[in-house]
């Protein structure tokens, strides 16, 4: 019996992010090495304008996105590739663990919770402010900020897939970014390069079409206008977390709640 074709290239690996988690950043890091594929969000784009979508979102809907779809394609071949990597969400998989495409190795990237939920919250604001209401905003950060589906991938993951836990903590990405991205490539089997630290801005060009829209780029306009992981102390996106402005009890429920879910997945943060 002859054994199943092994898809090219055999490297591929997927980082799963919450809001405001670095994760862009991280993407765009990787995007630097030309010989890697790089998918940004597809599971997204299916959630937002697939046929299969959830999303009220006012746009068409885009054939060719609905969600099996997307995995088909992620598990396809790139000839002269040396890795595939996807960044994606784990609220965009609905939770349906079978459109989680195969050969793939499954890291985390997590940020504090305390940081990670104000800022989506603010950004949230900044971005549909005068748009629709103030509880659609609301409603619109604390779901996507909910890190139940992410955890329950986690487990999945790390459980029922048998896989390594591999996370980056965001905060150690910042503070010592090359060292957390040559651990990274290590235990992934992705190849480190120095371009890695220092990328080419608004490198989105492979973006879904409409991710690249002014008005959709709104969300990660901060990371795509980067080069570099600024340090820790310099992030643009840590100093919009005004404390003393008063926040929704909703969000401060939220922080509560995701707490023990960073606290259980930090464990296994990539260590240097």
């Amino acid at each position: 019996m002859e054994n199943p074709q092994v898809a090219t290239p055999s490297t591929r690996v997927m980082l799963w992010c919450h809001p405001r988690s670095r994760s862009t950043a991280f993407e765009l890091a990787i995007a630097s090495v030309p010989s890697i594929k790089v998918f940004h969000e597809p599971f997204v784009v299916a959630d937002l304008w697939g046929e299969e979508r959830r999303s009220l979102v006012p746009d068409p809907v885009v054939p060719g996105h609905k969600f099996h779809e997307v995995k088909e394609r992620l598990e396809g071949d790139f000839p002269g590739k040396s890795a595939v990597f996807v960044k994606d969400a784990p609220n965009n998989l609905c939770g349906n663990m079978d459109n989680i495409p195969s050969g793939y190795i499954h890291t985390f990237i997590i940020r504090n919770q305390k940081k990670s939920v104000i800022s989506n919250f603010n950004n949230n604001t900044r971005v549909m402010k005068g748009l629709t209401s103030e509880a659609n905003i609301l409603k619109g950060a604390t779901d996507y900020s909910d890190l139940t589906a992410y955890y329950q991938l986690f487990k999945y993951v790390t459980e029922t897939l048998n896989q390594k836990p591999i996370v980056v903590e965001a905060d150690d990405l910042l503070s010592s970014p090359k060292e957390i991205l040559q651990k990274y490539c290590t235990e992934t089997g992705l190849l480190y390069a120095d371009s890695m630290l220092h990328w080419k801005p608004e490198n989105i060009s492979y973006w879904f079409p409409k991710m690249q829209q002014p008005y959709f780029l709104k969300y990660y306009d901060t990371a795509v206008a980067s080069s570099c992981f600024l340090p820790l102390e310099e992030s643009v996106t840590t100093s919009n977390l005004d404390e003393s402005k008063e926040l929704p009890e909703e969000v401060l429920k939220l922080i509560e709640q995701n707490e023990p879910i960073y606290n259980e997945v930090v464990k296994h943060k990539i260590q240097i």
